[in-house]
């Protein structure tokens, strides 16, 4: 399995790290999958490894049946899947990035009240 696990990753263009965030789990289960005497992916990890890389869940899990069925779901970082802001709130968060930590701070203590 952990040649499928890693097969399946590589399709997205993903480092292990980023993969992990994508999946919301550590960079370190994702390695220990890929390893040949590494753990298992449970199997809503295996899900979820099939539906962000279009690969069949039959596959991924048991290498049987096909293999792909679709593009990979995932091809931006994870920062693109997060909503968009209300103009307004962007607005702040672009002044925000631009502030010392200092005035980040000051700012909070301001609206923590």
């Amino acid at each position: 399995m952990y040649a499928r696990v890693r097969e399946a990753r590589r399709r997205t263009g993903k480092s292990q790290e980023e993969f992990a965030a994508v999946l919301e789990v550590s960079r370190g289960a994702v390695a220990q999958w890929e390893m040949e005497q590494g753990t298992t992916p449970s199997v809503k990890n295996l899900a979820e490894i099939a539906r962000v890389t279009g690969v069949q869940f039959e596959w991924i899990a048991t290498g049987r049946g096909p293999k792909v069925f679709g593009e990979p779901m995932v091809r931006e970082p994870a920062a693109s899947y997060v909503a968009p802001l209300s103009p307004e709130l962007g607005k702040v968060v672009e002044m925000a990035k631009k502030w010392s930590p200092e005035r980040l701070r000051a700012l909070l203590v301001l609206l923590d009240g």
